[in-house]
C-alpha cells in the first residue's frame, strides 16, 4: 500500500473514532438487530477463526464500524483480524490487541461497497491462538457502548445489541482439511484452497496417516468439534452432514461414527459444530475419515480448505490415534505380562 493511501486510510480511522466519541446515538442512526459471535471452540496449540457477524442492517447503509471484544488473554489471543464477507473490499481494515483485555477493531469502505440496509452476514474473520488446556473457557464480550456504525455521510453514528459467545477448549488432536482430499494433523500451513461439492454428492478428506493398530474412539465423552468453512454462505435452510468414520483411501468410507448436521441460514460462511457421541474403530491400516454431504438438491457449494480454515477436533478420549500413546500400550503389556507370569505360576504349581 502506497504511503499516500495508508495516511488517508488512517485518517478515515481517526475521524471516524473522533465522531464516535463526539455524537450521541439517536433513533434515525444507523443500526442492526445484533452484533457479535456465535459459540467457538477448538484444540490446545491449534487455531481457530470465530466470524463477527451483523444482523439485519437498518438506517444505513454503513460504510464504517468499530468494535472492542473482550476475552481471556490465557485462554485465546487474536493473531490476525481477516475481512468478512460484507466488507471483503473495504480498504481500511487494522486492529490493536491490549495487554489486558482483548481487541479493537477498525475498518472504513469506498462508498460504493457500503453495507446495505437489510444486509446480514460477517464483518470480520478473528483469527484466534487456542492458548488455554481443555476444559478451560473464555467469554466473548461486545457491550453496546464500544459498538459503532457510521453511515455513508460520515455523520451518524449508531451500535446495535452485543451478541457474546463463549469459547471452550476441547479436543486432543485436530486435522486440517486440504484441497488435495487429505487432512493434516496439526498443520495449519497447507496453502489456501477449495473443493466444491456438487448438490446430492459428498466428499471424503482422510488423514495424513493410517492407524498403526486398531484405534477405539470409546462413546463416554466422544464429542467431536470442528469447522467448515464455505466459500459463500450456504443458502436459508440447506444442511451438510458431517460424519467422521474410516476409510481405506479413495472414495471409500465407513460410517458409524459421530455425525453432526449444518443448516444455512443465508448469511453465515463459517460452521462451527458438535457432533453426537458413538463410539467406532479405526481398523489397523485404514485412515481416520472425514465424510461432508451436501444434501440439497439444487446448489453446488464451496469448502474453504487449507491453513486453519476447515477442521475436527478429536475428543478427550482419544487414545492417540494413528497409534495408541505408550502409556496406554504400556498399561496393555503390562497388564498382559502380570496375566501370563500368574498363569505360569498356577500351572507350576
Amino acid at each position: 500500500m502506497n504511503r499516500n493511501r495508508w495516511v488517508h486510510g488512517l485518517s478515515a480511522i481517526v475521524l471516524l473514532s473522533v465522531l464516535v466519541m463526539a455524537m450521541p446515538v439517536s433513533a434515525q442512526d444507523p443500526t442492526a438487530e445484533s452484533f457479535g459471535v456465535d459459540d467457538a471452540s477448538g484444540a490446545h496449540g491449534t487455531s481457530v477463526i470465530v466470524p463477527v457477524n451483523i444482523t439485519n442492517v437498518s438506517n444505513g447503509p454503513l460504510l464504517g464500524i468499530i468494535f472492542n471484544i473482550v476475552y481471556d488473554k490465557n485462554v485465546i489471543n487474536v493473531t490476525d483480524v481477516l475481512k468478512g464477507n460484507l466488507t471483503s473490499s473495504w480498504n481500511n481494515f487494522d486492529y490493536n490487541n491490549s495487554v489486558t483485555w482483548g481487541t479493537r477493531v477498525y475498518m472504513t469502505g469506498a462508498a460504493e461497497y457500503n453495507i446495505s440496509n437489510g444486509s446480514s452476514g460477517s464483518v470480520a474473520l478473528l483469527n484466534f491462538s487456542v492458548i488455554g488446556t481443555r476444559g478451560e473457557t473464555s467469554t466473548m464480550n461486545f457491550t453496546y457502548v464500544n459498538i459503532s456504525f457510521s453511515d455513508v455521510s460520515g455523520y451518524r453514528i449508531g451500535s446495535a445489541p452485543p451478541k457474546n459467545g463463549t469459547f471452550t477448549v476441547s479436543g486432543t488432536q485436530s486435522w486440517y482439511l486440504h484441497n488435495d482430499s487429505e487432512m493434516y494433523k496439526g498443520n495449519q500451513t497447507k496453502p489456501q484452497g477449495n473443493i466444491t461439492i456438487n448438490h446430492s454428492d459428498s466428499h471424503i478428506w482422510v488423514a495424513d496417516s493410517a492407524a498403526q493398530t486398531d484405534v477405539t474412539f470409546p462413546v463416554n465423552g466422544n464429542n467431536w468439534t470442528g469447522q467448515i468453512t464455505f466459500v459463500a454462505a450456504p443458502a436459508d435452510g440447506d444442511t451438510f452432514k458431517v460424519e467422521i468414520g474410516n476409510s481405506s483411501g479413495g472414495t471409500n468410507f465407513t460410517a458409524g461414527g459421530p455425525q453432526a448436521t449444518l443448516t444455512g441460514n443465508g448469511s453465515k460462511s463459517v460452521f462451527s459444530f458438535e457432533t453426537t457421541a458413538a463410539a467406532f474403530t479405526v481398523p489397523a491400516g485404514k485412515f481416520l475419515a472425514l465424510n461432508l454431504t451436501n444434501n440439497n438438491t439444487s446448489y453446488d457449494y464451496k469448502v474453504q480448505t487449507g491453513m486453519a480454515w476447515s477442521y475436527i477436533s478429536s475428543p478427550g478420549t482419544d487414545p492417540g490415534y494413528p497409534i495408541p500413546e505408550w502409556s496406554t500400550m504400556t498399561l496393555v503389556s503390562g497388564g498382559l505380562l502380570v496375566l501370563m507370569g500368574y498363569l505360569w505360576l498356577r500351572k507350576k504349581k
